[in-house]
């Protein structure tokens, strides 16, 4: 889970590389719906009835094209 303060309060990072996303790039989404959402853009694909947990796990395992092509959400969590 995310910092509920002030001093980290994005819940996620995304890895990207590659068309249709930027070039190599790491950052951070206060939210991983936002995350979705900005791979929806990119993509053109919907979320559709997947609830947020299914369309992480269908975006980091989603096979593009060009095997070089990747977009990673990743979780943080705090101990």
């Amino acid at each position: 889970m995310h910092d509920e303060g002030d001093f980290f309060p994005e819940e996620c990072a995304v890895s990207s590389y590659g068309a249709p996303f930027d070039e190599a790039c790491d950052d951070v989404y206060s939210t991983v719906e936002d995350a979705i959402k900005e791979w929806c853009s990119k993509t053109g694909m919907e979320q559709g009835e997947r609830t947020n947990e299914q369309m992480m796990d269908f975006i980091n395992e989603y096979e593009y094209e060009d095997t070089e092509v990747y977009f990673y959400i990743r979780k943080f969590t705090f101990e």
